[in-house]
C-alpha cells in the first residue's frame, strides 16, 4: 500500500511555506508502520501519536 497525498488548493506562495498537504490518517499510519526505523519518536507528541497509530478517530 502506498500514501496517497495531495497537495490543497490553497494558492500560498513559496514565501508563505507552499500550499499544505493533506494525507489520511490511514496512509500516515501505513507510513509510519512501514518505515518505523525512520520516525523519531523522541521528537513526537506521544498522546496524538498513540491516538494516530491505534486508529482513534480525532
Amino acid at each position: 500500500m502506498s500514501c496517497r497525498p495531495g497537495k490543497r488548493d490553497d494558492r500560498r506562495l513559496a514565501q508563505q511555506g507552499g500550499s499544505s498537504w493533506d494525507i489520511e490518517p490511514a496512509d500516515l499510519r501505513r507510513w509510519i508502520i512501514d518505515n518505523i526505523d525512520v520516525v523519531d519518536l523522541r521528537k513526537v507528541d506521544k498522546v496524538p501519536f498513540i491516538a494516530l497509530i491505534s486508529g482513534e478517530p480525532s
